[in-house]
């Protein structure tokens, strides 16, 4: 086996093992880093990376917000869905237009809730049997 086969098996093994918590985290950081590739894709021109590390972000981004239960979840889940929505629309015109300030503005909103949500994966708290998760997201197939 490859590295990078070795790699992507860890990380499936990973993904499966995770607490509702700790998969939002990772969640989290997959968009970071995708938006991070753009960004500095754009500084050399190269728009066709830029366009497919900003599609992987929006993604996992709509993933996070059809995650979102709002019955458990309530006025929380509704706020959340809403920013989800609102950083999809900023990265989509941050393509569009070929700026990077869009970007560094969900790069920043992504890293304050990552850091809510760490928080959250280390308390265990959503662990909890019969309880939501904060937000109402359920990442249970």
């Amino acid at each position: 086996m490859y590295p990078k086969d070795l790699l992507k098996q860890y990380q499936q093994t990973q993904i499966a093992t995770s607490d509702g918590g700790r998969l939002v985290v990772m969640l989290y950081e997959g968009a970071i880093r995708y938006i991070d590739l753009a960004i500095d894709k754009m500084h050399f021109s190269t728009y066709d990376q830029v366009n497919l590390n900003l599609q992987k972000a929006t993604e996992i981004l709509d993933e996070l917000r059809s995650s979102l239960n709002l019955e458990a979840g309530g006025e929380l889940a509704v706020r959340l869905k809403s920013i989800y929505a609102y950083m999809i629309e900023r990265l989509t015109k941050g393509n569009m237009d070929k700026k990077k300030e869009p970007l560094a503005e969900v790069r920043d909103l992504l890293e304050d809730l990552l850091s809510a949500w760490r928080t959250i994966a280390s308390s265990k708290t959503e662990s909890r049997p019969g309880r939501a998760p904060l937000g109402g997201l359920s990442l249970k197939g």
